[in-house]
């Protein structure tokens, strides 16, 4: 199996994604936004998926070249250029992302 790291540890999606990988022989890590060294954890990881509820958290530095990184978050960001003046974000910095991530 493949090594995964979840990023959040809620009832919703941190716990049921992580029993999911499991099912699936992932050895699983459960991390949260106040888990010590956090980018050496996701670092090691093929597979990411981030529930943390912190508005691009997870940077691209923390990634394994070609590692599979899923992020649920959904998060409301102050954004002068758009009418509503808010953008829709994930928990992952896409922009940076691309081109280290595989899916």
């Amino acid at each position: 199996g493949k090594k995964a790291v979840v990023i959040g540890r809620s009832k919703i999606v941190g716990a049921p994604m992580a029993q999911l990988l499991l099912w699936h022989h992932a050895t699983v890590t459960i991390c949260h936004s106040r888990t010590q060294d956090l980018p050496s954890e996701v670092k090691q990881a093929d597979i990411v998926v981030v529930a943390s509820r912190q508005p691009k958290m997870v940077k691209k530095s923390w990634i394994k070249p070609g590692a599979v990184v899923i992020d649920v978050g959904i998060n409301s960001i102050p954004d002068s250029t758009k009418k509503s003046g808010h953008a829709l974000v994930g928990d992952v910095d896409y922009e940076e992302m691309m081109g280290v991530a595989g899916w």
